[in-house]
């Protein structure tokens, strides 16, 4: 899973930020805004832009317009047991 973040480099605190998507690449950063390509299990992969003042998201363009009902797909959540199962 790929994460975007913003570093601080006065402070050099490092702010995560978070997207729906677990596949990011082709970052390209301007002033004030972010492009990249992503994708998760349920979004096809897709040029995206991101508001770095507001942190919302943009989609551009999409690889393909075909999509699929969420429904459809397993997502990932936290489990935990009982120590006796352990």
């Amino acid at each position: 899973m790929w994460r975007l973040a913003v570093l601080d480099t006065g402070t050099l605190q490092l702010d995560t930020i978070d997207l729906p998507y677990t596949e990011i690449s082709s970052v390209h950063a301007e002033p004030g805004c972010v492009l990249f390509n992503g994708a998760s299990a349920s979004e096809p992969s897709a040029l995206i832009m991101l508001d770095l003042a507001t942190r919302q998201t943009t989609v551009l363009r999409r690889s393909y317009e075909n999509r699929i009902d969420a429904s459809y797909f397993a997502t990932r959540r936290r489990s935990s047991f009982p120590p006796s199962m352990a």
